[in-house]
């Protein structure tokens, strides 16, 4: 009956929390608010689509989420974003690496970052 509480408790905890994200990237020299305030709580178990035009901020939420912001375009961050109760904005590397094993699945878009050519499909998937 505690295990049946515990669980319970956790589904209500959301695996990623937003809160007030704000990013700012530098590119070509120039300053980008690239978010602006954004919130979102994705719980266990639910599927969330983002959906919005290019350049609208899908990818730089991704990458702020998982703690994979390009360190080349000087990331500047306000808020957090709460992975598994880690804040992925503040985290180390190792750690950040820790909760991506644990709670991250992603496919990128540009096929040569997500596959390696020299690998066959089977062991890139075994690895994971």
């Amino acid at each position: 009956m505690a295990a049946t509480d515990d669980m319970s408790t956790d589904s209500r905890e959301p695996t990623l929390a937003a809160r007030d994200l704000h990013v700012h990237l530098t590119r070509d020299g120039e300053e980008v608010h690239a978010l602006r305030g954004v919130s979102l709580d994705v719980h266990p178990g639910e599927i969330v689509a983002m959906v919005g035009e290019s350049g609208s901020g899908k990818s730089v939420l991704g990458l702020a989420a998982m703690g994979l912001l390009p360190h080349r375009s000087r990331p500047r961050t306000g808020g957090s974003v709460l992975l598994g109760g880690t804040d992925m904005l503040t985290a180390d590397e190792e750690t950040a690496r820790r909760v991506r094993r644990r709670h991250v699945g992603a496919v990128f878009q540009d096929p040569m970052t997500s596959l390696d050519p020299t690998m066959t499909i089977g062991a890139q998937l075994g690895e994971v």
